[in-house]
């Protein structure tokens, strides 16, 4: 596991970064909540072909996905567009469900827009729930797996709770 603090992995966004979430900031307005940065960049293992994942958490989405994808590719500028890949829900579509790929958001955050503090919040209490439930994370060999400390059997579900 990388251990670069998240401040220093910040100093060293790629190049455009900044003028993404400054896009997102500029053209979403008050619908915009928050925005943070995950996988591989945000963990500091980004190689020179690494794509950006970014989190965005908003207001007001089309609920259809692919219209959801098409306007927030619209808003990126053109020479970045194929670097970012996208992942972006309502506050009530994040707060519905904890899905799993919101425990790898939260474990990797750097957190590049959150003006109140609802991701920062957000991402704390999903730790404290991987904490309680004794779920961890562990590489093997190239990928992440989640890890049970106690096994769970087959079919489990997380939640907000």
């Amino acid at each position: 596991m990388n251990t670069t603090p998240k401040s220093e992995i910040l100093k060293a966004t790629p190049p455009g970064l900044q003028e993404v979430v400054q896009t997102f900031r500029d053209k979403l307005g008050q619908e915009l909540i928050g925005i943070a940065m995950f996988g591989s960049t945000a963990r500091g293992e980004a190689h020179s072909d690494s794509d950006w994942d970014i989190f965005i958490v908003t207001r007001k989405l089309p609920s259809n996905p692919f219209e959801r994808q098409i306007l927030l590719r619209s808003l990126l500028p053109k020479r970045i567009g194929t670097k970012v890949s996208l992942l972006a829900k309502t506050e009530q579509e994040f707060e519905h469900r904890l899905l799993p790929v919101y425990l790898d958001i939260a474990i990797d955050a750097v957190i590049l827009f959150d003006p109140q503090g609802y991701l920062e919040r957000k991402f704390e209490r999903i730790k404290e729930i991987m904490e309680r439930e004794g779920l961890v994370r562990k590489r093997v060999r190239r990928t992440w797996v989640w890890v049970w400390k106690k096994s769970r059997g087959r079919d489990w579900e997380l939640d907000w709770q």
